[in-house]
């Protein structure tokens, strides 16, 4: 069924987890966050085995806007302002370095002035896709955007 998507002509994106350790492909679900098989090998005290990563399948049609290159559909994602933050072009760094082209994203204009804001508006959108109940996420007021975002979902 994967490798179907792969091969279509369409210009549509589908997206896919794949094992980077043996190369099996998952559809992205909640119930899957490591690879079934090589996370059987898994023993104490080595790296986790099975990471999965996202793959996209086909072609982007011609008009596209930012999120319909993500693995949750726009409809999911709550109805707040995360991202189209502004870039700054630091003249006196450029000049120095060398870097004609270089800028800065200016994430903490984000809701919780954090650049963790994107992930974690991700993660609403996910959760909202899979009717997802409960979601724990981090006590420490320090992390705003991951204990604060998710009540958007």
């Amino acid at each position: 069924m994967i490798n179907e998507k792969k091969n279509s002509q369409q210009k549509t994106l589908s997206f896919y987890y794949q094992c980077t350790e043996c190369g099996s492909e998952y559809e992205i679900t909640p119930e899957i966050m490591v690879c079934p098989i090589c996370s059987r090998k898994q023993k104490n005290y080595e790296p986790l085995r099975g990471i999965l990563s996202v793959e996209i399948a086909g072609e982007l049609p011609d008009e596209f806007e930012i999120l319909d290159i993500l693995p949750v559909e726009k409809k999911y994602f709550p109805d707040i302002p995360v991202g189209d933050t502004p870039l700054w072009e630091p003249k006196n760094i450029r000049d120095e370095l060398g870097f004609t082209n270089l800028f800065l994203k200016d994430d903490t204009l984000n809701p919780t002035g954090s650049l963790k804001d994107r992930a974690s508006y991700l993660v609403a959108g996910f959760v909202r896709k899979h009717n997802i109940c409960l979601l724990y996420t981090s006590p420490s007021p320090r992390d705003l955007s991951t204990s604060r975002m998710p009540s958007s979902a």
